[in-house]
């Protein structure tokens, strides 16, 4: 396996650990149109070295999962980047502005505009590098939401994996939820015997958030309105998302996305997969394989 570990930039710098495919070397080259803008007040260096990426498939950024670094939960993102290798596929894991290894951006603007000058740093790099000059972004929670905005974005973002994104309600998200247990004895059993301020929740039908991301990332969804605009903007652009949802986040069945938005068409450029049993980091390495594998079988249908 063949890794490279890079700093990018100097305020801030971002550190980033480059996944290359299993593929031949590529060509190294000079190239002066690409890299004139570069040496305009850089006039005494050496020319910048260009490789030429002999594949033609998109490269992969893996974006932070809320605080953590760019190993991602439980080290998932390492063997993410390692397994996409294996099937043709260069990734690059990196920590954004504030976060792991890489330094703090001084402006008071949002993280959002961080994140998305973060993404445009990296991918200017990775062309100027490797030639890299497509791009498919991928996160969990806060990093969905980093890679949904920047495929709306940048035109060179050609596909997005968004794990435990944007869910939005739906009345057979309540029927698939609640619905196992009406028949149950011990389920009105357990009902009766709840507290009143419990019972009221559970006549409302409110579910209970599973965790804190879960709580702060839905405090931060967009209008439905938004999102109906990105997702037509997707299917017009020609680009891929896939969507994962959890059984600890907001979703309770896998047709949920698509009733959220029947007024549009998905067709294969937007994906949805409902894992019921996996967990939102992820933690037991059964679930860990079944993520990996769905997204390699995504990305090998989707960029062959």
């Amino acid at each position: 396996m063949n890794e490279q570990c890079y700093a990018i930039g100097n305020s801030p710098r971002l550190i980033g650990v480059y996944t290359f495919a299993n593929t031949s070397e590529s060509e190294e080259i000079k190239d002066t149109n690409l890299v004139a803008k570069e040496l305009l007040n850089e006039q005494q260096k050496e020319m910048p070295k260009l490789k030429l990426k002999i594949n033609s498939k998109p490269t992969i950024l893996l974006l932070n999962a809320g605080l953590l670094n760019r190993r991602g939960p439980f080290r998932h993102y390492v063997r993410l980047a390692r397994a996409f290798a294996k099937h043709g596929f260069n990734t690059f894991r990196f920590d954004l502005s504030g976060i792991g290894d890489s330094e703090q951006r001084t402006d008071n603007r949002s993280h959002d505009l961080h994140a998305l000058d973060d993404i445009s740093d990296v991918m200017n790099f990775l062309e100027l590098q490797h030639g890299d000059n497509e791009f498919i972004v991928m996160g969990i929670c806060s990093g969905a939401d980093d890679a949904h905005k920047a495929m709306v974005k940048y035109k060179n973002v050609v596909g997005a994996v968004s794990i435990d994104g944007y869910s939005y309600i739906t009345p057979k998200y309540y029927l698939k939820l609640y619905g196992k247990h009406i028949f149950r004895l011990a389920s009105w059993l357990k009902l009766m015997s709840k507290a009143l301020p419990k019972l009221m929740n559970l006549l409302k039908l409110k579910k209970e958030e599973s965790t804190l991301e879960s709580f702060v990332f839905k405090s931060l969804l967009p209008e439905k309105s938004k999102t109906a605009l990105d997702y037509q903007n997707f299917i017009n652009r020609d680009v891929y998302l896939l969507s994962i949802f959890t059984g600890e986040w907001s979703c309770s069945y896998e047709q949920q996305l698509a009733d959220s938005f029947s007024n549009i068409g998905f067709r294969e450029n937007i994906q949805a997969v409902y894992l019921e049993n996996a967990g939102h980091t992820f933690p037991l390495p059964d679930s860990q394989t079944e993520l990996t594998d769905i997204i390699v079988s995504w990305l090998n249908r989707t960029f062959p």
